[in-house]
């Protein structure tokens, strides 16, 4: 199986989107580089989220299906201050330090580490509707070693740690639609699965189940 992927550069940021999982490597090529794009922060029924054409129909993806990594302490070290684009040599240094390749502003793989920073969080910086840069794609080939298994879902939401804060916000929306007097819509339900939906590889219900109650009693049940 293969994973179409697209990557976006936001500030000190990458964020890669997971858009599907395919059969086929050239399917996944294809969909990723000629039928992706367009990505953009929104709110989708008070889910934060990054809205994307995919083969021309509107996705959303949420922080279970997308992985945030920042640039390291070291590289900024090295990199030193930002160049300011808006001060006269500005832009030529820019240019010098890209056709030079200078090493301190060059990024490997390597220089770049998992952030904490959220969907929610990116929202609360830029706003909803703002439009994001999607810089590369690509395709990965997906395995059981590097799936981040999907152990349940609400809705659209995959979960993939319990511990997520979709399990939060599920829980609050229960209790508002138990105690409030307004008309509000049922949130849904959270459903365990026995398998991961993208690679088969066998979840531990059982285990998965006790924690999730042990969850619920911490966040004050429904």
């Amino acid at each position: 199986m293969w994973r179409a992927e697209m990557v976006i550069a936001q500030d000190y940021w990458k964020i890669t989107i997971q858009l599907r999982i395919f059969d086929g490597k050239e399917e996944a090529e294809f969909i990723a580089q000629k039928r992706s794009g367009h990505p953009v922060l929104t709110r989708y029924f008070d889910r934060p989220a990054i809205h994307v054409k995919v083969s021309g129909k509107p996705v959303h993806f949420y922080d279970s299906d997308i992985i945030i990594e920042e640039i390291s302490e070291d590289k900024f070290a090295q990199m030193g201050p930002p160049i300011d684009s808006r001060v006269p040599d500005g832009p030529q240094r820019i240019l010098n330090a890209l056709e030079t390749r200078d090493p301190r502003w060059m990024l490997k793989p390597s220089d770049m580490v998992p952030s904490s920073m959220t969907l929610d969080e990116l929202l609360d910086r830029h706003g909803n509707a703002y439009s994001l840069q999607n810089v590369a794609w690509g395709v990965q080939e997906h395995t059981q070693d590097n799936c981040r298994h999907v152990i349940g879902s609400i809705g659209d939401y995959k979960i993939v740690d319990l511990k997520s804060p979709e399990i939060e916000r599920h829980v609050r929306q229960i209790q508002e639609f138990n105690t409030t007097r307004r008309a509000v819509p049922h949130p849904g339900f959270m459903e365990l699965t026995r398998f991961c939906i993208n690679c088969g590889a066998k979840n531990d219900i059982e285990a998965n189940g006790v924690r999730y109650m042990e969850i619920m009693k911490e966040l004050g049940g429904y």
